[in-house]
């Protein structure tokens, strides 16, 4: 599995928002006739907006990892005054990650 994700309100269209905005991007190989669901995300324990993105979104352009194989997601939620967002995704029924990384402003 492969999981990059990009805080994007260090982007000018984000940055003015009321919003934590990151675009995540999720790879993982087929594991027989398993279905893999929607991620379950929280940002800072917070409870947020998930949108699936497609590869002609705008959005999709600032990621560093594309390919055809992936699928991508808009998270929101609302905007921490925390140092650090933790981001921990749960895909079902294989893994669970938690990427911890700096906010900038």
């Amino acid at each position: 599995m492969l999981i990059s994700a990009t805080y994007l309100n260090n982007i000018k269209k984000y940055s003015e928002n009321e919003l934590d905005t990151i675009a995540l991007s999720l790879y993982y190989s087929k594991k027989g006739d398993i279905e893999i669901d929607e991620p379950k995300v929280e940002i800072n324990l917070q409870s947020l907006q998930v949108k699936e993105l497609f590869e002609n979104d705008e959005i999709v352009q600032y990621l560093p990892v594309r390919n055809e194989w992936s699928r991508y997601f808009l998270i929101s939620a609302p905007k921490s005054n925390e140092q650090y967002l933790n981001l921990f995704v749960e895909i079902y029924p294989f893994e669970q990650v938690l990427l911890r990384f700096v906010k900038t402003q």
